[in-house]
């Protein structure tokens, strides 16, 4: 009897068996350590069946074979630290790439909209801004390890990490600002004064307010207090649609920063701030203008594919 068939068999005993306790559900679910689900599903089975063998169609079909299985668990036993997205990545130097989610209707809705009205949008008087997180280290690194064996590893509880917002325009990157706290709705009041206006006044001329000002659908954007700042301070925001990371070309700035910070050794959190604004400050004019042009073929893009994620 193996072990799984043995649980199926206890779960039924013990609350049917004429000569059983005649527990409730509760009391063999913890006997057995198990859920009461568990315990209620297999007496059911019984109850219709009158066994408890599993039934030939029952659970997922399998994606690989019993060999491949044996493949999979030799290469994690071989190197316990590799992750995910570290074997991710070396099936995709190999060509071999993985989809993303499904959009819902919804949001493929509201991309195919916004694509098709700003296909054509002059964007050289756009503001787009972004924030970003960026770790000191990493943070809980898991490992594949045999069941019943402990593999202890030293890890930081709460690694440190940075937060940051920035801005662009086509005429260069504008000033980024640094913190360690989260951004807040308030917070953000501050950054529109100190960042988000003398950037605006050194592109475009001061108190030229003939922009606008692109930004996700962070709650926070949206809130009361930051809404009534863009009102008072005359800031016309350009409509965003949800689920469009691949629209913004801010998220090819962070990924770019963060490539160049890997492979560089980070004392604390001062040098991390200092190698963040270090490479900020080298971001070239070009490259601003090259991720501005990017934004028309993005939206056609978009279009192409349905309103379906595009590769940016």
């Amino acid at each position: 009897m193996n072990a799984a068939y043995s649980k199926h068999f206890e779960a039924v005993s013990l609350c049917c068996h004429v000569k059983a306790p005649n527990m409730s559900l509760e009391a063999p679910a913890k006997y057995l350590k198990k859920s009461k689900s568990f315990v209620k599903q297999w007496v059911r089975h019984h109850s219709i069946h009158k066994n408890v063998d599993d039934l030939s169609n029952r659970g997922k079909i399998r994606k690989t074979t019993s060999r491949e299985d044996n493949v999979i668990g030799n290469l994690f036993n071989q190197n316990p630290s590799l992750t995910l997205d570290k074997a991710q990545k070396k099936l995709s130097k190999k060509g071999i790439k993985y989809l993303k989610s499904l959009l819902e209707t919804a949001f493929v809705k509201k991309r195919m909209e916004w694509a098709q009205e700003n296909l054509n949008r002059d964007w050289d008087n756009v503001i787009f801004t972004d924030e970003a997180s960026f770790w000191l280290s990493t943070s809980t690194k898991r490992v594949w390890c045999v069941k019943g064996k402990k593999l202890i590893q030293r890890t930081v509880k709460h690694p440190r990490k940075i937060h940051v917002w920035g801005c662009f325009n086509r005429r260069g990157f504008g000033k980024l600002l640094i913190v360690k706290q989260n951004l807040d709705t308030r917070f953000m009041k501050e950054i529109y004064q100190c960042a988000l206006i003398p950037s605006a006044d050194k592109w475009l001329g001061k108190g030229n307010r003939d922009w606008l000002l692109q930004e996700d659908n962070d709650p926070k954007y949206r809130s009361r207090l930051c809404s009534m700042w863009k009102e008072e301070n005359d800031v016309q925001t350009l409509g965003w649609p949800s689920q469009s990371p691949d629209a913004n070309p801010t998220e090819n700035v962070w990924a770019l920063m963060k490539m160049k910070l890997q492979g560089v050794i980070i004392k604390n959190q001062i040098h991390l701030a200092r190698k963040i604004r270090e490479i900020w400050r080298t971001l070239p004019v070009q490259y601003a203008e090259k991720l501005v042009e990017s934004i028309p073929r993005r939206c056609q893009a978009i279009l192409s594919n349905n309103g379906d994620w595009i590769s940016y």
